[in-house]
């Protein structure tokens, strides 16, 4: 080898060597991740990334691994930009598809599953996301098409038959939804929420041995008991005749929203990324009001961190009949009031701790009258229901001598709708 292929060869190396130390550098940070040190690997993600900013697969992990950590912005921001370096790369569309469902954006989460099915038809993962997300969206008919092309392209995927099982619940004739959390068992024994829902179902058709068979199979929570039976229990004791039972979100608020008196004020208190306050503001015939602070939970709630469900401060859009009001309700809600006269129509509230949930009612309690219809978000269904909104509204009835009915319970969403007398 003379001195002149020394040289050529000493420069090849050279320009190998960077893009050499870079991939193993990736690598060693997938190990970091694999090895379960989220925080070395989310640090040597972000400084390959300051290396090298159009290495999408980097970005791809680090925004997967962000939105599994919790930190919902960050990780949209990194899959935003690696759908955006790689449009055709599937596993980047899909997670990105999976944070904005976590976020409670079902329209955008939708678009992206959409890309991923434009990239790869057959992908059942891709099809039952774009099932919940059109489920989140309140598109029921085109989110059961999307559940029945997963599970013809993945015959046992469970989640697509439970999704189908609640889809297809209907209080007057619930077997449909049986069979589907049927099928959902058979692929997936241990499936907590469709073996609860079985037994949910055929205690509903009088059927108490099969409903106990599946009961039976529940694991308890942190206290011993099984909250899922429990709050089915609670519901069952408290139906009224005209009680009805839902199994989305939106067909318990458009209920709740008839029942309610005619006039008065139309509140929310728990906005985020204003999808049930958009779906509400087309019911509405008047003005509509949504509370938040805009930056998540002021405080830990079961397993999310203080901070969770946040929108970094940015507001959502919103209908044009829709005022937003930033900030704690005891820092809004007198000012509120003071300029808005007259009863309380309808409230949805989404505030999942029982402090923020008390807040609201205390401020809003003199306004709440006959005809008044309170939809609690998270009344039901989890292992600490009895402490938090369930607990505020119950010290809010006897505060205020309230009496009232149930007029809706949506047991697969954990909702309940409650009108005062």
């Amino acid at each position: 080898m003379n001195r002149s292929d020394r040289r050529r060869r000493h420069k090849a190396a050279a320009a190998d060597a960077p893009g050499d130390a870079f991939d193993r550098a990736f690598q060693k940070a997938i190990a970091q991740e694999s090895a379960g040190r989220t925080k070395q690997a989310v640090r040597a993600y972000q400084t390959l990334i300051a290396k090298r900013p159009d290495a999408a697969a980097v970005r791809v992990r680090l925004g997967t691994l962000l939105g599994s950590a919790g930190d919902l912005l960050a990780a949209a921001d990194q899959l935003e930009e690696a759908a955006r370096l790689a449009p055709d790369d599937a596993y980047a569309h899909h997670n990105l598809g999976n944070v904005y469902a976590l976020q409670g954006r079902p329209r955008d989460a939708a678009a992206a599953f959409r890309r991923v099915l434009d990239l790869a038809p057959d992908m059942a993962d891709a099809w039952l996301g774009l099932g919940g997300a059109l489920k989140d969206a309140g598109k029921i008919d085109d989110a059961v098409a999307a559940l029945e092309r997963a599970v013809r392209a993945a015959p046992d995927l469970a989640d697509a038959h439970f999704l189908l099982g609640m889809l297809r619940y209907d209080a007057a004739d619930p077997e449909p939804a049986a069979r589907a959390l049927a099928d959902a068992l058979r692929h997936a024994p241990d499936h907590q929420r469709a073996r609860f829902f079985l037994g949910m179902v055929r205690d509903q058709q009088g059927d108490a041995g099969a409903a106990r068979f599946h009961f039976d199979r529940l694991r308890p929570g942190p206290d011993g008991r099984v909250a899922r039976r429990d709050s089915w229990d609670y519901v069952t004791a408290h139906r009224g005749p005209e009680t009805r039972l839902f199994s989305t979100t939106f067909a318990t608020l458009a209920d709740a929203f008839a029942r309610a008196r005619p006039d008065g004020l139309v509140l929310e208190f728990g906005v985020r990324f204003a999808t049930s306050l958009n779906f509400i503001a087309g019911l509405a015939d008047g003005p509509v009001h949504g509370f938040d602070t805009f930056t998540g939970l002021p405080a830990s709630w079961r397993d999310e961190a203080a901070g969770t469900y946040t929108t970094g401060g940015a507001l959502p859009p919103v209908a044009d009949n829709v005022s937003l009001h930033p900030g704690l309700f005891a820092e809004t809600l007198p000012g509120f009031l003071a300029a808005h006269d007259g009863p309380v129509r309808f409230v949805n509230m989404d505030c999942d701790l029982y402090e923020s949930t008390r807040s609201a009612l205390d401020a809003i309690g003199p306004r709440l009258g006959s005809g008044s219809v309170i939809v609690f978000d998270e009344y039901l269904m989890h292992d600490n229901w009895r402490e938090d909104e369930y607990r505020a509204f119950q010290e809010a009835v006897r505060a205020n001598g309230w009496t009232y009915d149930y007029v809706a319970f949506a047991p697969f969403t954990k909702q309940a709708a409650i009108r005062l007398r």
